[in-house]
């Protein structure tokens, strides 16, 4: 995700949209974080274990 951020930022404000595939990835992770969370929910419950 952090990299998807950084790619938005570089490339401005065409970089959320549908047009640059950074868009689209940076949105699609972002669904992906919000469905199954992210990765600090993971590492919290893994070492609950």
């Amino acid at each position: 995700r952090k990299v998807g951020q950084e790619a938005v930022q570089i490339h401005g404000g065409i970089g959320v949209t549908d047009e640059l595939d950074v868009g689209h990835l940076f949105k699609r992770v972002t669904a992906l974080d919000l469905m199954f969370g992210n990765a600090e929910y993971h590492l919290q419950r893994f070492a609950s274990l």
